[in-house]
């Protein structure tokens, strides 16, 4: 009678008279409860996986698949690789070896078994790929996506254990490869072109990997087989993919410090992120807004409170207003939230910047003084080293004069500065148009 009940909620009326039963009954009662809730719960399940899987329903088939979802890591930890294929003996071989090691992964989740647990869920996935490449029809590309992603939390999780509970493991590393075989068998799909689909969320799943390991010269293999004219075009895959996608790419960008690209695939990925994720539209901030900087871009502080990007205010307002005391202690407090980001060196050149807008004020005064006369017959386009060093020294940078020199020469060598440096008379001489170009103008050449 069991595999005809609906759930264990109708097992209360075992205890319907518990009030009159010893407290030694009771506990009897209470564990036949459970013994049968557990049998209710894996029958449940189990023949809901074979309901589904005789309508081919993809979608509803990956929720059943998911070990990071708690209540159905539950369920399936109940079930046995018996029971299952009893279940689900009517089904596609392939898919039934896949289900009873499902539910064994789950089993040794519960158990915190985290080792066993991904040694088997990765012998999961050879029944699974033969299922999916087997199948002339695309419904298994949702199925595809649950287990790549349970292949990568489930890794995560067994390197994550610390060390005296079980062997150090670099699991995350072997996911990686294992996930190359399931975007091998993505793009190879022949009997239907809607299975290639499937491979854009794995490359994305791939991302979060090696950006995770710091093997990001993985990442450029994953461009090129996206980029080649065999694979399917960005446009026919789901607009959260194509946004994941531009967001690492543009990450990626960033670290190869190709500033212009990093900046496009970064905007695409902001302007089509969903309106309400505010979490990933902070992450994408975090990289297009040095990207803008540099590229001469300053972003308003509404747009940096609204998203919580503390760690720019303090240092956009040093770039806006050439403040290098400020700019170095912001760089200082956030420092390693910018290296573990990977935007420390782009902030790093921006001191650069922040040098051109203090000595483009200097420049300012200093043309003040002389039209007031107070240069005496002193030009507003020459700027003596003297000068820039008391700039320097009111904003607590030590330098001496050949130090100074050298970092003009650097800014006019940049684009920063339109001028030329006299080494005989100590002396910056400015053009009289346009001495300190846009940003924007220098970011063109330069970035």
């Amino acid at each position: 009678p069991i595999q005809h009940w609906d759930g264990p909620w109708l097992l209360p009326s075992l205890r319907s008279n518990s009030s009159t039963l010893s407290s030694t009954k009771v506990a009897q009662v209470d564990a036949i409860d459970a013994c049968l809730a557990t049998m209710a719960t894996r029958m449940s399940h189990a023949t809901e996986v074979k309901r589904v899987l005789e309508g081919r329903d993809g979608r509803k088939l990956a929720q059943l698949m998911d070990l990071q979802d708690e209540a159905m890591r539950h369920a399936m930890a109940n079930g046995s690789k018996g029971s299952t294929m009893a279940e689900l003996r009517l089904i596609d071989e392939n898919l039934q070896e896949t289900f009873a090691l499902l539910y064994e992964t789950a089993q040794l989740l519960q158990a915190r078994n985290t080792k066993l647990a991904y040694e088997t869920l990765v012998n999961a996935l050879g029944p699974f790929q033969r299922a999916f490449r087997e199948d002339e029809d695309a419904w298994l590309v949702k199925p595809m996506h649950r287990m790549v992603k349970n292949l990568r939390s489930v890794a995560e999780a067994c390197d994550a254990v610390p060390n005296g509970m079980q062997e150090k493991t670099n699991n995350m590393a072997d996911a990686g490869a294992q996930m190359m075989k399931c975007f091998a068998v993505s793009i190879q799909a022949q009997h239907n072109r809607s299975k290639k689909l499937a491979a854009l969320f794995i490359v994305n799943e791939l991302f979060k990997v090696y950006f995770k390991l710091n093997t990001l010269h993985l990442c450029k293999n994953l461009v090129r087989a996206v980029m080649a004219p065999t694979f399917a075009k960005l446009e026919e895959f789901p607009m959260a993919q194509r946004v994941t996608y531009m967001y690492y790419v543009g990450r990626l960008s960033v670290f190869e410090e190709k500033y212009k690209d990093a900046e496009e695939q970064l905007e695409f990925a902001l302007a089509h992120c969903d309106k309400g994720a505010v979490k990933n539209k902070r992450r994408i901030l975090q990289y297009l807004v040095p990207v803008k900087l540099g590229r001469g871009h300053v972003p308003s502080m509404d747009l940096l409170q609204k998203y919580q990007l503390y760690e720019y205010t303090d240092l956009v307002g040093s770039f806006k207003c050439g403040s290098m005391q400020a700019f170095n202690q912001t760089l200082l407090q956030h420092q390693r939230k910018f290296i573990a980001s990977g935007t420390y060196l782009l902030l790093e050149k921006m001191k650069l910047v922040v040098y051109r807008t203090l000595f483009k004020k200097v420049h300012q005064v200093h043309t003040k003084m002389v039209l007031e006369g107070a240069e005496g017959r002193g030009k507003s386009t020459q700027i003596s080293m003297e000068m820039l060093k008391a700039s320097l020294d009111w904003q607590r940078v030590s330098m001496d004069l050949e130090e100074i020199e050298c970092l003009v020469s650097n800014l006019i060598f940049q684009g920063y500065i339109k001028g030329y440096l006299s080494h005989q008379k100590r002396t910056l001489v400015v053009s009289k148009q346009d001495p300190f170009p846009h940003l924007f103008e220098v970011a063109k050449s330069s970035y």
